[in-house]
Formats: structure tokens, sequence, C-alpha cells
């Protein structure tokens, strides 16, 4: 006999309209670059991660059908939350009825920046009846009140569903960027048959999306393993940042914490090793009769000064020749006067 004889029941909430998600916390963010282990790293390496939203709230039913869930249908509570010592999801319960039909639904917006959302799920369909058509699962996108994709269509009696074990189920909605639309769970059934027969289940449901709006990233950065409030190096709203010019032949530990509402959520702890700082190369462009163009490449987020001096030495005195200019991450050409007379020397100031 099926397990829902036993089951305990968390009931739904009632039939709302136009109910709204709640914002969730920002997820955690994955470290992208340097890569944990990674050696012989550039002392002015840029720290990069990725950071994917999760749109779907309360995706698992941990609080029940509250937050982010609301039922509709001619039956709307036909579906409901079971609960177990270790899980809780979503499943129908049939009623005394040859035909009922149930809708869990949740609305969501797709930020008009994202550049991919995926909605993941798991679903489990009951037919002990399968060579009959007792009921059916279709879970639906919804736009507008009307129904614009059908991800799932099943009736339990697909060899895929006989084992009665969970199936993981995906759909891209990548095109639906900058769209409010509605995920539609919707179950229905056709003969009497069903009330003892015929059950679906869902759970583990994710929206994940990759987009340009992102929250507050805190960035640390240390020599120790542990990581605390003083390894703060600073705050962005990019996925990357360049950290304090960090010292060559030194192992470093580093992790990205994403703020949004109030809440913080940390990555993974990674490290990596340096290697010797690279310095760019300063060399002669072109000649004028009075000025003389210097090149070398520059990197992102790194201020450029070239100064100069009329002799080498260790008392040599250097001045400014040019004003500061920010790198772009490309070759940098920048112009120095010649002397009336004699010989100059140029190098490169960088900051920070």
């Amino acid at each position: 006999m099926r397990e829902l004889c036993s089951r305990l029941l968390c009931v739904g909430v009632g039939v709302m309209v136009g109910a709204v998600a709640l914002a969730s916390p920002a997820p955690a963010p994955l470290l992208v670059s340097p890569a944990n282990g990674a050696t012989n790293v550039d002392p002015d390496q840029i720290l990069s991660w990725r950071w994917i939203d999760e749109l779907m709230v309360n995706g698992g039913f941990d609080g029940g059908l509250s937050p982010g869930w609301y039922t509709g249908g001619s039956n709307p509570s036909l579906w409901q939350v079971y609960t177990t010592p270790t899980n809780r999801f979503a499943t129908t319960i049939i009623p005394m009825s040859t035909l009922a039909m149930g809708q869990l639904i949740q609305d969501f917006y797709i930020p008009l920046d994202a550049t991919s959302a995926t909605l993941q799920w798991q679903e489990r369909v009951w037919n002990l009846l399968p060579s009959t058509l007792i009921g059916r699962l279709r879970v639906l996108l919804f736009q507008g009140g009307g129904a614009v994709a059908k991800f799932e269509d099943a009736t339990g009696s697909e060899a895929i569903f006989r084992p009665h074990t969970w199936v993981s189920r995906s759909a891209d909605l990548g095109a639906y960027a900058g769209s409010s639309l509605q995920l539609v769970i919707q179950a229905d059934t056709y003969s009497p048959a069903a009330v003892s027969s015929w059950y679906a289940d869902v759970d583990s449901f994710t929206l994940r999306c990759e987009h340009g709006s992102t929250p507050e990233f805190q960035v640390y950065v240390g020599k120790s393993q542990v990581l605390g409030p003083s390894n703060q190096v600073g705050t962005t709203t990019s996925l990357s940042y360049w950290s304090l010019p960090l010292d060559p032949n030194s192992t470093y530990y580093w992790k990205v914490a994403a703020v949004r509402d109030s809440v913080t959520n940390y990555s993974a702890t990674s490290w990596f090793r340096t290697g010797q700082r690279a310095l760019p190369q300063l060399t002669v462009a072109g000649l004028t009769a009075s000025t003389a163009i210097l090149q070398f490449a520059s990197l992102t987020n790194r201020f450029y000064t070239i100064e100069q001096t009329d002799a080498l030495g260790a008392d040599a005195s250097w001045s400014e020749a040019t004003v500061t200019t920010p790198g772009f991450g490309g070759t940098m050409q920048m112009e120095a006067q010649l002397p009336w007379n004699g010989v100059r020397f140029w190098r490169v100031h960088i900051t920070p």
C-alpha cells in the first residue's frame, strides 16, 4: 500500500489572487579565479566569482505552502504538503469526486538582464492502474492568465514512473527575461478510481538566474585559513575585485559574501599561491621634436604615472612627468617632455 496511508498533512493556504512571492536572501557566490590550489598566480591577480540568483521562494516546501505558493483550480485543496521526519513535499489528496482539478502556483519575475534562467524540480506520479487514464500531472508556465509553455504532461503510466521513485526535470526559461510569470503545477483526475489509485508528488523547485543585477559582495583575503572581519578588503557590486597588492611567493586564502536584505551568505574558502610580480615593460613608441611617446601594458583598476630623472643612481631624484591615469587592461600610451639637452630616464609608477 502506498505510503500516503500514514501521511501527516499540513493544510495548505486557500486560493489567493495575485499573490506576490517574497524576495529571498542572496545565495552564496561561487569562486572562479584564481582556481582553488592555483600556484604562480600574479600578485596583481583579479579575484572573480559567479553569482546565481534563486528566484523560487520556498521551493522545498520547508515552510509548508507559505511563503511563495498558493493554490487554485476547481479543487484547490487537492494540493497539500506531506511531512516526513526528514522531508516535506507537495502531494495530491484526491477528493471523493469523479472530476477534480487543482493547481499549485507560484508567481515570479525573471529580471530583464537575465543571461540564463533554469527551472529544476523533482516529481513522482503514481498510477496503480497504469493501463487506465485516471489522472494527469502537468507542469505549466502561465503569463497574463494563459499557458505559454508545458514542461510536463504525465499520466503515471510512463515507464519512468513505474518504479515510484523521484524523477528530476528541468526547463530553460531564458527566453522569458523581463517577464512576470506563474509556475502552475496542475493535477487532473478523470475517474473515481483515482481516489485510491493515482497520486502526484512534486518537490525541490529551483529557478536559478544569472544576470547583471547583483547584491553587495564583501571580499575577504588573508594569509590565514580562518578569515574574519579584519580580513575584509572591500565591497563591490561587480563580479570581480582587485584586492590590495599581494606579496609575491605567498599563500593566500579568500572568500566572498553576498549580502541582501541584511542576510549574509558566504562562499567556500579558496586558496592560491602567488609567484613573482610581473612589472610592465616601458618602451618608446614614438618621438616628436619635444616629446617622447611612452607605452606599456596596463591593468584595470590600477593607476599609472610616468616618472622621470636626469641621472641614475641611489640618490637620483624622480619627479612626475605625466598626470596619474587609470589603466584599462590594454596598452597605454603617455607623452613625456624631452629635455632641452642631455639624457632623461623614465619609469612607470603603479598604484595601488
